[in-house]
């Protein structure tokens, strides 16, 4: 095998086995998660993910401008939580 292939393969590995979705590897995340960022609630999160691991995170802020909104498969291991492809939450 020539070091190009090595990497590639090492790549793909570290790309599709080290977050599994959540309805297998972490059950417990299945459902509402809110959170405030300050005691004035001026920024707050939800995070919902239903039973087929399908994520959706909420980000509002009470000074204005739209919501943020991320939908996705949720995939987890045990370091953190990912929501489509690019978000993750530790």
């Amino acid at each position: 095998m020539n070091f190009k292939a090595i990497i590639l393969l090492f790549i793909t590995l570290c790309l599709f086995s080290c977050k599994k979705r959540v309805e297998k590897e972490r059950p417990e995340f299945i459902g509402n998660w809110y959170s405030t960022y300050s005691s004035s609630a001026d920024f707050w999160y939800e995070i919902k993910i239903d039973k087929n691991s399908n994520g959706i995170y909420f980000e509002y802020t009470a000074l204005g401008g739209g919501p943020v909104t991320i939908r996705g498969k949720a995939r987890a291991n045990d370091k953190k939580l990912k929501i489509g492809r690019i978000s993750n939450f530790k």
